[in-house]
């Protein structure tokens, strides 16, 4: 992603994948950073640190779920997440296999 190479952290972040679409309000939208463990710092210094811990009430992708039950909503959000993650495991299993890559099946629905 642009931002990631911008604030030169293309070396540190792997992966990126987008957790919710981007947000009208504030050009902002989640992201789950893949880091290498020792980068996490450096990393956490150039973004900040998150105001909530991920995937509990507070969190903003939970709270946007269209029901009104707090569990409700985490089981949406939940099958929401799991969901992006099929869909990037799939494209990159496929390209993988384009270029030729073996890429071990371990991901389940």
């Amino acid at each position: 992603m642009e931002d990631i190479k911008r604030r030169g952290l293309d070396d540190m972040v792997f992966n990126a994948i987008a957790l919710q679409e981007l947000g009208d309000q504030h050009k902002a939208f989640l992201v789950d950073l893949t880091v290498l463990e020792v980068s996490i710092s450096r990393v956490l210094g150039k973004y900040g640190i998150t105001k909530f811990v991920p995937l509990s009430g507070d969190n903003p992708i939970i709270l946007q779920q269209p029901v009104e039950d707090l569990n409700s909503k985490k089981a949406l959000c939940y099958q929401h997440l799991h969901s992006k993650y099929l869909q990037e495991y799939t494209k990159r299993y496929k390209l993988g296999k384009v270029l030729g890559f073996k890429i071990h099946n371990i991901l389940k629905d």
